[in-house]
């Protein structure tokens, strides 16, 4: 059930589901099929030991980002089990060429036939690979699979090597300038961007009210200018989001006559404010398809608005980096819409807000599918992450976790926000956000009340430990990249310098677990900074076990080790 890994027997399956159409579409108006598959009935029923542990690893290569995989075996029963494929990979979106996936064959999506339990009986007798397109309609393309083999468990072994090829392509050397974390207005304290500072932000996201800067046409910037000043002291810019309607101007987004030339000028008040000033980039608006912020997301509607505000932004300072307000989520219809409005032109970046439930990692893929989107319409744009975090509240089991106060939640909250901090960086954007520096609120329970980096009192929570010691490490090195063979589900970066090289090093599935080497002589250290103690192994390499649940872990070999 295997092959040399990338070899030239690679099972390809060609993928029109366009009619030959080479248009990013946003509904299937052909009839050309839901999906294509290739399948083999296997000469002898394969055993599987233990289905709770069993894994599918396999090799995957999409021609296009919008292709999806999905993974269908056949029991013993005569059950079809369905199992979603993760067709790309932090490493495969950055320079890789296969994606090495690793596909568990406990809980499928759908299940039909046979014994019908969802529980995969006995062994397997027929495999097939499916590629759709479950979004926007794609372009004709190709899914190749290569070197599949059934595992009896997700446990793998991975040993840091400095001979390991790096994915360099587009890495960005520093954190310089990139590393932002939002922040509401009202909390813009010395001691909170002090610790923002500390914590290796150089950027805080914050709104820039209209309604707050505005009264019966006269602008008063006293509360910025002071916040601004503020910042200066710890050198930190301010990314400022332009917004939200006013009530002097009628209620919601600015869609009148009147209201939308009450927004442009505005605008052009912000830019002179901004001009010459610690201000990094302008937003305009905030998640323009939410209904919360925009009633009825239109995206005719708001980049309308946003074109206009490109260019009255660029009539008092032309040199001023603008984006648009970050979608929500990554909503791919949303984005080809607001391309087709022409108004993403002159915008410096694609600003999007990546929140998900799935592990943060997929950020990779969704990468590559906004800029095929965006690039469907002629758009060269690069990303920016302009928000995005993760609640202690309202997003783990309590009984395993307990509420968001509790110590439990707060670690698990720092595990995934270091890990969204790392798949940013590792996508090599020009602007990395977290959400946000402090809680918004006192409720254990609320979600929206537990965002923060820092609790009460702006003490600083694990999450705020976690980046901080993530950063403290990567301010004097060098990025150098990805890490190219790593296992499926484990993610290595490389960060250089004189006297050493950093590997931040994490497992991004509860169905993986790590024996990771290390040499002799080098030191690893968890995302709170302590030291871990390691088993001694063969080949003059020591040991760590690493599990999902135990976070980033950095290891630190000197030059002077030698490998």
């Amino acid at each position: 059930m295997s092959g040399a890994a990338g070899s030239v027997a690679a099972a390809n399956l060609n993928v029109d589901l366009n009619c030959g159409s080479h248009a990013i579409e946003l509904t299937q108006t052909r009839a050309c099929g839901r999906y294509v598959a290739m399948t083999r009935r296997l000469p002898a029923l394969v055993p599987v030991a233990n289905a709770e542990t069993a894994v599918m690893q396999l090799r995957v290569r999409a021609s296009h980002p919008l292709l999806a995989g999905t993974l269908r075996v056949v029991d013993a029963s005569g059950q079809t089990l369905q199992f979603r494929i993760p067709t790309h990979t932090p490493e495969s979106s950055t320079g890789g060429d296969w994606a090495t996936v690793a596909v568990p064959l406990t809980r499928p999506v759908s299940h039909w036939g046979g014994a019908n339990d969802g529980r995969l009986r006995d062994g397997i007798t027929m495999i097939s690979i499916l590629a759709s397109a479950p979004s926007l309609t794609a372009p004709p393309g190709t899914f190749a699979v290569d070197d599949i083999r059934l595992l009896d468990s997700g446990t793998v072994g991975y040993g840091v090597n400095r001979q390991a090829p790096v994915l360099s392509t587009g890495a960005l050397p520093s954190l310089a300038r990139r590393a932002t974390v939002s922040s509401r207005f009202n909390h813009m304290s010395d001691a909170a961007l002090k610790q923002a500072a500390e914590a290796g932000f150089t950027n805080v996201r914050l709104d820039i009210f209209w309604q707050l800067v505005e009264s019966r046409g006269r602008f008063d910037f006293a509360h910025f200018d002071a916040i601004l000043n503020r910042m200066a002291k710890y050198g930190l810019s301010a990314h400022f989001i332009l917004a939200y309607g006013h009530p002097e101007y009628g209620t919601g987004a600015p869609t009148t006559d009147r209201a939308r030339a009450g927004f442009l000028e505005y605008a052009r008040r912000v830019a002179a404010f901004s001009k010459g000033r610690n201000v990094s980039a302008l937003e305009v608006w905030n998640e323009p398809d939410n209904s919360n912020f925009w009633a009825g997301g239109d995206p005719v509607a708001y980049g309308s608005l946003l074109g206009a505000t490109r260019q009255a932004i660029a009539e008092v300072d032309p040199n001023r980096r603008v984006v648009n307000g970050g979608p929500s989520w990554v909503n791919l219809s949303y984005i080809l819409r607001l391309a087709q409005t022409g108004q993403l032109a002159k915008v410096h970046g694609f600003a999007i807000h990546p929140y998900r439930t799935a592990a943060p990692e997929t950020f990779a893929g969704d990468t590559l599918a906004m800029k095929a989107v965006l690039g469907s319409q002629g758009l060269n744009l690069p990303i920016w992450s302009t928000e995005w975090g993760l609640s202690s509240a309202g997003r783990f089991d309590t009984a395993l976790f307990g509420n968001g106060h509790d110590a439990r939640a707060r670690d698990r909250q720092a595990v995934l926000v270091l890990r969204n901090y790392l798949a940013q960086i590792a996508q090599n954007l020009p602007m990395v956000t977290l959400y946000e520096l402090a809680d918004s609120g006192s409720d254990p329970n609320h979600p929206e009340h537990n965002y923060g980096l820092l609790g009460a009192g702006m003490v600083p929570k694990p999450a705020y430990t976690a980046i901080k010691t993530f950063n403290d490490l990567a301010a004097s090195r060098r990025y150098r990249g990805l890490v190219a063979d790593v296992p499926a589900n484990v993610h290595a970066m490389r960060w250089d310098s004189t006297t050493d090289s950093v590997y931040t090093v994490w497992v991004s599935s509860v169905r993986t677990t790590l024996n990771l080497h290390v040499p002799e002589g080098a030191t690893v250290r968890s995302w709170k900074g302590a030291s871990l103690a390691t088993t001694a192994a063969t080949n003059g390499s020591r040991t760590l076990r690493l599990g999902e649940a135990d976070g980033p872990v950095f290891v630190v070999v000197p030059n002077t080790v030698t490998q």
